[in-house]
């Protein structure tokens, strides 16, 4: 097992409960990113989400361009 299987299934446990799952029950359409821990950001409308803190550089910048109506 990599050290990143490790610490993913250490944070794991620091989790109550599994939310990918939960919302998915209420009928969201989940979309994330294919590799784990980067950036991915999606825009529905005035709905601008970030997956992680890896996204916040990106959503930055679109939460800026929505901003300025670009």
């Amino acid at each position: 097992m990599t050290g990143l299987k490790k610490q993913l299934l250490v944070e794991r446990k620091k989790v109550p409960f599994n939310l990918e799952a939960a919302i998915k029950a209420r009928g969201a359409n989940l979309k994330k990113a294919f590799i784990p821990m980067t950036s991915n950001v999606e825009v529905d409308g005035h709905l601008i989400t970030g997956q992680n803190p890896f996204s916040s550089k990106e959503m930055a910048k679109i939460v800026v361009r929505q901003l300025e109506g670009k």
